[in-house]
């Protein structure tokens, strides 16, 4: 089925973001299709199924509590060099601080550019997809 009036969106995202955790800098690439569908999964689990309560939750505990298994998720596959740079088995076991900090990554750097991605995804505008980069 063709759309009639359908504008063609002008630029893409980067594929690639680099951020800093502490003294250690990583370069992650957008999640692929199989990965993308890991990340849901893992928050769900995280969140013993119960991760659609922690969206609509009103308080800040709530929020926080979604936010660092929306961390934990995205770095459990996307960036899985980075327990091994915090000597931790998994992001989970990360203290507090820790995770704060972490948290404060994935909020200012990590979730705008997954947002900018989910935008695109979630329009109706065509998407154009440079050769080699499917």
């Amino acid at each position: 089925m063709e759309i009639q009036n359908q504008k063609p969106i002008s630029k893409l995202p980067n594929r690639k973001l680099t951020f800093k955790v502490e003294e250690n800098e990583y370069t992650v690439d957008y999640p692929n299709t199989g990965q993308y569908i890991e990340m849901i999964r893992l928050r769900h689990a995280l969140a013993l199924n119960n991760y659609t309560v922690l969206v609509s939750g009103q308080t800040e505990a709530d929020q926080r509590a979604r936010y660092i298994i929306e961390t934990i998720a995205f770095c459990m596959v996307c960036c899985t060099k980075l327990k091994e740079d915090l000597k931790v088995q998994s992001i989970s076991e990360l203290d507090m601080i820790t995770s704060k900090k972490l948290l404060k990554v994935y909020m200012t750097a990590i979730l705008p550019w997954l947002t900018e991605w989910e935008t695109i995804l979630s329009s109706d505008e065509d998407v154009k997809v440079e050769e080699g980069k499917k």
